[in-house]
């Protein structure tokens, strides 16, 4: 059964805070250890909530609770309200200016440096753009870090509905099952996000999920719009390679992105 997922907006300690229940259901027969995926989420969580960066959203609070005597597993995860919504929303209602749009892909690069140096090392697992939320003073914030380990073989893209972020899956997950999310993985997503941040565009979102798999498989991708300069799109290009060992790593991109902000932006 597909997993769901609901936010509510609620007050906790005099603040405005978002509350995200997340349900998963396994029913007998089906191939899957809800246990051992209920230890390795909570895990997961146990890592974000020990997690300090300025641009990864907290985790404040945590809870789980049994529902019901099927084979439930349902935990509500609490952080602060992001003013702006999705990165989507705010890019759609704000139309941010080319330099602040740099600004944002700086500062999610960032984060990814942060995570993937962590001792041991971290992955986000589904990066996407419904993934990074922007708070009042309009700075990006990665969210949902580690729910990739409950969900499984879903992502938030599916459970959002949003079929167009399938886009942002990187080959080897597509073509394997037992393929795990690495830092490689996480930097072909963040090679769209650079995409849809830069361009305006969503990649492909006329496509259907079984086009954007074979042409994802087959090694295409976006074309270049002409609001991408000659460097941002080498950057792109470099991170979103068909094979996952030559991308290049979040350390390099922050650092040739902050190169460029500095002279160009």
């Amino acid at each position: 059964m597909t997993p769901t997922a609901e936010v509510y907006k609620s007050e906790w300690l005099n603040e405005s805070v978002a509350m995200k229940v997340v349900t998963h259901s396994v029913h007998q027969g089906q191939d899957e250890d809800p246990e051992r995926r209920k230890k390795a989420f909570l895990r997961e969580l146990v890592l974000w909530r020990q997690l300090r960066h300025r641009h990864i959203l907290p985790l404040l609070a945590m809870h789980s609770w049994p529902m019901g005597t099927s084979r439930h597993l349902r935990f509500c995860m609490v952080s602060p309200w992001a003013a702006n919504g999705t990165l989507r929303a705010y890019l759609e209602s704000y139309k941010p200016q080319p330099n602040d749009r740099v600004r944002i892909i700086v500062s999610i690069a960032d984060a990814l440096s942060y995570l993937h140096a962590h001792e041991p090392q971290l992955v986000h697992g589904d990066l996407h753009i419904g993934n990074v939320v922007v708070d009042s003073n309009h700075q990006p914030l990665i969210t949902d870090f580690g729910l990739s380990q409950f969900y499984g073989s879903f992502t938030t893209s599916q459970i959002s509905g949003d079929k167009c972020a399938m886009v942002w899956r990187a080959p080897e997950l597509w073509e394997s099952q037992t393929f795990e999310p690495r830092s490689s993985s996480d930097m072909y997503a963040f090679a769209f996000l650079c995409y849809e941040v830069l361009s305006g565009r969503r990649p492909w979102s006329n496509k259907t999920v079984f086009k954007v798999h074979s042409m994802v498989i087959s090694g295409e991708r976006p074309p270049r719009s002409r609001s991408i300069s000659d460097d941002l799109w080498q950057i792109i290009r470099a991170c979103w390679r068909p094979d996952h060992a030559e991308r290049m790593p979040a350390i390099e991109a922050w650092d040739r992105l902050r190169a460029l902000q500095a002279v160009a932006y």
